[in-house]
């Protein structure tokens, strides 16, 4: 289904090659790139968030430098933009033991507040990242047909993230989306 990108790939084969190389020299599933690539920013590189994180992977360009070496002149290319997404993911999930939340987290917003849950043993997860990371998991589990290296099951995000009454039915609305694909793949 790939989630209404199809058009997209379809008309660039040349970026499925590069995601797919990428996630193999990187030791990634090529479908949890893909699914990345599709939460950050539906496919559009030219988009630059608010904080300043652009291309394909929407990396802030002091990691996109950190993984690539190169300036941010560069981040909007294609191949060295996968590369450093697919470089500082495997390093997050190195670094959080394939903990797809954590990685997830650490990704989107820096290492900090992973690490922070973790030393506190607390949880940690707002709405947006949630949001973000149901997303993420959610397009990756039906890419992979439930049939994934990484161990995905529903108390992942759940036991990093506190419900509370701000933005819950929002909130709610993205955790009914993950368990149904975790339902439809897994069970």
């Amino acid at each position: 289904k790939l989630f209404g990108h199809e058009k997209d790939l379809n008309k660039n084969k040349k970026l499925l090659k590069i995601i797919k190389e990428k996630a193999d020299e990187h030791n990634l599933e090529w479908e949890l790139v893909y699914a990345i690539i599709a939460a950050e920013r539906a496919f559009k590189p030219k988009i630059k968030s608010i904080k300043g994180a652009q291309g394909y992977m929407q990396l802030m360009p002091g990691t996109f430098k950190e993984q690539t070496g190169k300036n941010k002149e560069y981040i909007n290319d294609p191949e060295l933009n996968i590369e450093a997404g697919c470089k500082y993911i495997r390093k997050m999930l190195n670094a959080y033991k394939n903990d797809l939340v954590l990685a997830l987290s650490a990704y989107n917003s820096g290492p900090g507040g992973a690490n922070q849950a973790i030393s506190n043993n607390r949880r940690f997860l707002n709405t947006a990242q949630y949001d973000y990371i149901s997303k993420i998991i959610s397009f990756y589990l039906e890419l992979t047909n439930g049939k994934n290296k990484l161990k995905i099951n529903p108390s992942m995000i759940d036991k990093y993230y506190k419900f509370g009454t701000k933005g819950y039915e929002k909130t709610a609305k993205a955790k009914e989306s993950f368990l149904y694909a975790f339902n439809i793949f897994l069970i």
